[in-house]
């Protein structure tokens, strides 16, 4: 009964999360997050590392990965189209983060996905 009575503990690390996944698309830093949710950007970077065994920055980039490589599959949009939807910017920076991650350029992902589609 006691327990009935005690507000439920959050799960902040969630919280973030589903905040990054909803804000992906706009520039957020590790600063803007510790001040949304009122903690200090030491802890919260060392709180989600803790939590989800990598870092924010991390976890940012491969959201904002995953939907670039989804709308080089689906979209004729332009590069650096994909690259202000998604939140950068930069789409030169844009395309460097996306061959380090992905092991080749956008417009090669989007071309070997295509090559890949033609052969099925």
């Amino acid at each position: 009964m006691l327990k009935e009575n005690l507000p439920q503990r959050r799960d902040i690390v969630a919280e973030i999360k589903e905040y990054i996944n909803k804000n992906y698309n706009q520039e957020i830093s590790l600063n803007d997050i510790a001040d949304r949710f009122y903690m200090n950007p030491y802890y919260l970077s060392q709180l989600f590392k803790k939590r989800t065994g990598e870092t924010y920055q991390k976890y940012l980039t491969d959201i904002r990965m995953n939907r670039a490589r989804k709308l080089l599959e689906e979209t004729d949009l332009k590069i650096y189209e994909i690259s202000e939807i998604i939140g950068y910017n930069d789409s030169n920076y844009f395309s460097r983060v996306f061959e380090r991650q992905a092991g080749m350029k956008p417009l090669e992902y989007r071309t070997g996905k295509a090559d890949c589609s033609k052969a099925d």
